[in-house]
């Protein structure tokens, strides 16, 4: 399985590297991956993952929340590591006891008789008189042994005192001097309650779109934005004909971290994002009526040759049947979309 690049290696940059090196590092690859001067066909997807990681580790605030992420990531990974781990020894502790209670038994050799001497043989004639003297002894002990500790209950019994699980309670009233003086209550200081902290607003009705111009009216892809995965015959389509609220829909990888297409869909409007490869999407949106943003469940989109043409998947998302239905889309805040 191919492993997802961290946005420290997309820019092959160390995790505590400086502003400054990020932004050289950036530098770098921007002069050699850019399109008009790289003429690789990928040059445009590999540039738009450049601009994705260093928009990232470039804020701040988004660079600490990243790296927060990634720590958990690891932690994760490192728990299914050792639960594997004492799975497989788990495993082969059974397969052994399973090999060893199927291999059979060896019956024991039992060893010839042989002659005993004259000396032996008188020992064996006197074991029953030895058994029975060890007997003897044994009796005996047990006899001193319920003596003794019939002499010690004796004892306890004779020194049991009835009273001696009642409380005392004195007859004779205490002296003056001995009352204790009440102490005044202890007064603690009241702090003052803590104010709250703001909480970021989650819906932002944005004014212009992503790259600083009006919304347009019509719709389509939003132009100077990036059009990637455009060699295969999947689509993924959004029906906002029922819609009253204009949305920003994009489509990213399958976790949502790169963006291969941005497009705009006015209401009562749809739009197709069509010639889509094949491989597992991810389609977020935002209402541009409410500034409220959401994401559908991971879209896996097949291509299957047959003979001389080629089965592919369409994917369809009705807004206003999901609102019809009360199928509550995924939640997303602002520095997720």
């Amino acid at each position: 399985m191919q492993k997802t690049l961290t946005h420290y290696e997309q820019l092959n940059v160390a995790r505590d590297a400086s502003p400054e090196q990020i932004k050289q590092a950036y530098r770098k690859l921007a002069q050699r991956l850019h399109p008009d001067r790289n003429p690789a066909a990928n040059a445009a997807e590999l540039m738009s993952l450049v601009n994705a990681s260093h928009s990232v580790l470039a804020n701040p605030e988004k660079r600490a929340r990243y790296d927060a992420e990634l720590a958990d990531q690891e932690r994760r990974q490192r728990q299914a590591q050792a639960q594997g781990q004492a799975v497989a020894g788990q495993a082969r502790q059974g397969a052994a006891v399973y090999a060893a209670a199927a291999r059979p038994a060896q019956p024991a050799a039992q060893p010839k008789p042989q002659p005993q001497p004259r000396a032996a043989q008188a020992r064996a004639a006197s074991r029953p008189q030895a058994k029975g003297t060890a007997r003897r002894r044994r009796r005996g002990l047990v006899r001193w042994a319920l003596l003794f500790m019939t002499f010690c209950a004796a004892g306890a019994w004779m020194g049991y005192d009835r009273n001696a699980s009642l409380s005392y309670m004195p007859t004779d009233a205490l002296p003056a001097q001995a009352r204790i003086k009440a102490e005044p209550p202890l007064v603690q200081a009241a702090l003052p309650a803590a104010q709250p902290t703001p909480v970021e607003a989650e819906c932002s009705v944005p004014a212009l779109d992503p790259t600083g111009a009006p919304w347009p009216s019509a719709a389509g892809y939003l132009s100077g934005m990036p059009l990637l995965r455009q060699n295969g015959w999947s689509q993924i389509i959004i029906d906002n004909s029922g819609g009253d609220s204009a949305v920003y829909a994009k489509v990213t990888d399958a976790v949502g971290r790169n963006a291969y297409r941005h497009a705009y869909i006015p209401p009562g409007g749809q739009f197709s994002f069509s010639r889509m490869d094949a491989g597992y999407y991810l389609l977020k949106y935002q209402m541009l009526k409410t500034g409220c943003a959401f994401a559908s469940s991971r879209i896996l989109l097949e291509e299957t040759p047959m003979g001389s043409q080629i089965k592919s998947s369409v994917y369809k998302l009705t807004l206003r049947k999901l609102q019809s239905q009360g199928v509550p889309p995924g939640r997303l805040k602002l520095d997720q979309f």
